[in-house]
């Protein structure tokens, strides 16, 4: 067992021994004693358990002053225990059996949170909706390093950094990526996917300046007569065209607003 000190407040630093063999498949408050030496665990500050089969979370809520938590490389299949950590700041989880990220409503003081390596499939299973609230959240990791296994299933997901960016407003650092508010790269490939696969109501308007000619070849070379413009069929065309035109306006629009996002996010 190790014991620090920094500067002129003693806080302790409790650290399993890595040389120990004893696992433990819970971890309790009397576990937390035993290794600090201490009754007292309103001082610890930073704790650190890995590698020893712990499968469960648990037996923390006295430790209410922790700042720091690594419980890696353990056997963990649920997020749990955590209700009295509100002082925490750094967790982390990786490489165990979580499936899902859950608990997590009162750690209103996390900024790092580490899942990599664990069995987190879907997007879904990110509660993206929980982490959102969690407003000093500022660096998730959830991919780790791609030749170890077994690797995360849901970071196969092609737009998986846009969409957490997107869900996490305050998030800085997505799996060592710096936010940009919306790459470049992505409105490229909205652009290309509009272009090959435009909404129906667009498709004539895009096909611009050769759409279907709203009028027939022998009026073309003369202005409309009034009575074209009383023609139902002709008066149908030019609402479309209308709508397309609005469509398209607004496409713009949307599509300059990303970029405009995009330039102020890598200021």
């Amino acid at each position: 067992m190790r014991r620090s000190w920094t500067g002129s407040q003693q806080f302790k630093v409790l650290e399993s021994e890595d040389c120990s063999n004893e696992n433990h498949s819970f971890l309790t408050e009397e576990i937390l004693k035993k290794e600090s030496r201490c009754f007292d665990l309103d001082i610890i500050f930073t704790f650190r358990y890995t590698g020893k089969g712990l499968r469960k979370m648990g037996g923390m809520a006295s430790l209410e002053n922790l700042t720091s938590l690594d419980l890696s490389s353990n056997e963990i299949e649920r997020m749990e225990g955590l209700e009295s950590l509100a002082s925490l700041e750094n967790l982390n989880l990786g490489r165990n059996r979580i499936r899902r990220i859950e608990n997590i409503q009162n750690l209103t003081k996390l900024r790092t949170l580490n899942l990599e390596h664990n069995r987190l499939q879907e997007v879904e299973d990110l509660n993206l909706n929980s982490l959102s609230k969690l407003m000093g959240l500022k660096d998730l990791r959830i991919r780790g390093v791609e030749s170890e296994k077994p690797q995360n299933p849901v970071c196969s997901h092609s737009r998986l950094s846009d969409l957490v960016f997107a869900a996490l407003p305050e998030l800085k650092c997505f799996d060592g990526e710096r936010r940009h508010s919306l790459r470049l790269s992505s409105i490229d490939q909205d652009i290309s996917e509009l272009k090959t696969n435009p909404p129906k109501k667009m498709a004539d308007a895009i096909s611009w300046p050769n759409p279907e000619p709203f009028f027939s070849t022998s009026t073309l070379a003369a202005p409309p007569h009034e009575s074209h413009l009383s023609d139902p069929t002709i008066t149908k065309q030019i609402k479309e065209c209308k709508e397309n035109i609005r469509g398209l306006r607004e496409l713009d629009a949307v599509l300059c607003k990303k970029i405009g996002e995009g330039c102020n996010g890598g200021q």
